[in-house]
């Protein structure tokens, strides 16, 4: 899922509209981005997280907290890595809704299978004595740096 509503945040309705980014007086045009993938996983990733949250909760106890802080740093690098590879360089909600066919199915495809990666390493670290706080740590390192990696605070 977060793959191909990553790839989506490029296309509107409304796209004419785009010569506003180059327009505006702003000197980090990284900002856009970062506020597009802000706003995805605001509005869209962690509204039904948290429902899910609560329902992870209810059945297997407060004990799954630490796993749902990995899942979602897992999310969140996934968002930030399907960012990265199907928007570069494009500011978000520039095309037309009509292209948006032209999807990449089978970097969208590779990117969903980025998610088992993670659940290996889920897995992995879980088999280690308090291995989930090791993930948990070294997720939110990955997070970090991708972050600043893929949208630096650079003036241009």
């Amino acid at each position: 899922m977060i793959p191909t509503a990553v790839h989506m945040l490029k296309y509107s309705e409304s796209y004419k509209g785009s010569w506003v980014f180059r327009a505006a007086p702003v000197s980090n045009l990284a900002s856009f981005n970062r506020s597009a993938v802000k706003a995805f996983i605001v509005k869209l990733y962690l509204p039904i997280f948290i429902v899910l949250c609560a329902a992870f909760t209810w059945i297997f106890s407060i004990r799954i907290v630490p796993d749902l802080f990995v899942v979602f740093l897992s999310g969140f690098l996934q968002t930030i890595i399907s960012y990265k590879l199907l928007n570069d360089g494009v500011y978000p909600y520039t095309q037309s809704v009509e292209f948006s066919q032209d999807m990449n199915t089978g970097l969208n495809i590779l990117l969903s299978l980025l998610a088992g990666l993670f659940a290996l390493g889920h897995y992995f670290f879980l088999t280690i004595s308090n291995g989930i706080y090791l993930y948990l740590g070294l997720l939110v390192v990955l997070n970090v740096v991708s972050w600043i990696k893929v949208f630096p605070n650079e003036q241009t």
